[in-house]
């Protein structure tokens, strides 16, 4: 899967045209050791790089450098629906699993389990095995026992007797019914059955004694003792595996922080998108105060991001510069535990692709606000998490205005 470069024939019209090295001066942009050979010279503008590192499929670096190029309130609104899609995302896998992630990996997890604990494939196979090896040793006893059977001793035996036959058949008549001494009978007597005696000695370890020559205590290990052992084994991978889960799956460790109720988070989406409609620094300055309540849960990420992205920092000791290295940074560290988010079904790089072509459309004009309450119809009007101070009315509904980019006029 890859960036196939679509929109780029669109300009940009919400980035900076500064090159690679003014992005590295003024928002701390550093380029990633595995895309240097990529960069012609530190000159060029930063839009021609990312063009270059999503033609050569660097999606995830591609991505990074546009949180350094793009228009700070741009920038939020890129975030937004970034979090919006994978919130999306892992919705829809709810309602069409019927569980959670934990759950679902914890189902999944046990049906892997069941599945190598499933020994009776392996068990079909040794009887099979077993009831072959039977046949055969039946069929060999029947041939060794038959007359005219297999048995190299009768085989050696009819072969000793051809061969005298042969030798009485070339006497002549006179010596056929010429009379052995008793002497020669002896003699010829003995011979035979010393030779009979020696043949049989050196035949005899050649010769099976039966269908199984061995005698079962002195086989090897049999398939029932490794079958056996195998389930063993098996049958122990289940618990292993729930007993780790349940240490890790998720952390229990005492001293941990609880995570934000949905009342906090949803004050911090709330702040987010209040900053985006009427970007002041007193509505960063309530964005701050939302996202320290939330921490670094993605919609702490996204209140501190309007805070970063504002003009003029307010706080309890008095007003600053913003920081212009602070939102590309916190929007990189966003998308990436957006990415990692558990839930749904595309994977981490999928998410950073879906990444790309979002930030290209709000980049180059093609996503607003407006355009995307136009789309969805009629929105639920979004509470306000604080009162606003500084302004005589709610203008919080102006996120769904429609008049650019939440404009009055």
């Amino acid at each position: 899967m890859s960036w196939q470069g679509e929109q780029m024939h669109r300009p940009l019209i919400f980035t900076t045209k500064d090159s690679v090295e003014e992005l590295a001066g003024k928002r701390g942009y550093t380029v990633p050791e595995a895309v240097q050979h990529l960069l012609p010279n530190e000159r060029i503008s930063g839009q021609l790089f990312m063009n270059i590192l999503c033609q050569h499929g660097c999606t995830h670096d591609a991505v990074e450098l546009l949180c350094y190029l793009m228009n700070p309130r741009v920038l939020v609104w890129w975030a937004l629906r970034c979090y919006d899609g994978v919130q999306e995302e892992c919705r829809l896998a709810l309602e069409r699993d019927g569980m959670s992630p934990e759950e679902k990996r914890k189902a999944d997890l046990q049906a892997k389990v069941a599945e190598i604990s499933d020994t009776s494939a392996i068990e079909q196979m040794i009887q099979a095995n077993k009831q072959l090896q039977e046949k055969q040793a039946a069929e060999a006893e029947k041939a060794l026992a038959a007359p005219d059977g297999m048995n190299p001793a009768k085989c050696v035996d009819m072969v000793l007797r051809e061969v005298m036959k042969a030798a009485w058949d070339m006497l002549t008549p006179e010596e056929r019914q010429a009379v052995p001494t008793p002497e020669q009978h002896r003699k010829a007597t003995a011979f035979w059955d010393t030779a009979r005696k020696n043949f049989d000695k050196a035949i005899e370890p050649m010769l099976p004694r039966k269908a199984v020559p061995v005698p079962p205590e002195a086989q090897a290990v049999s398939g029932d003792a490794i079958f056996a052992e195998i389930q063993k084994k098996t049958s122990s991978i289940g618990p292993m595996v729930q007993q780790e889960m349940g240490k890790y799956f998720p952390l229990k460790l005492q001293g941990l922080p609880k995570p934000p109720s949905k009342e906090k988070t949803d004050a911090a989406l709330q702040a987010a998108r209040r900053w985006l409609v009427m970007p002041t620094d007193d509505n960063g300055r309530l964005a701050s105060e939302a996202a320290a309540l939330v921490g670094k849960e993605p919609e702490g990420l996204l209140a501190y991001l309007a805070f970063w992205c504002s003009a003029a920092m307010v706080s309890e000791t008095g007003t600053v510069p913003g920081n212009p290295k602070l939102a590309p940074r916190g929007m990189a560290s966003l998308l990436e535990q957006l990415a990692l988010l558990e839930g749904g079904d595309d994977d981490y790089e999928a998410r950073f692709l879906t990444f790309l072509r979002l930030g290209i459309e709000c980049a180059d004009g093609t996503s607003t606000w407006n355009s995307d309450a136009l789309e969805a119809g009629t929105a639920a009007p979004i509470p306000p998490v604080a009162p606003l101070t500084p302004h005589t009315r709610d203008r919080s509904l102006d996120l769904f205005a429609r008049r650019g980019f939440g404009r009055e006029n």
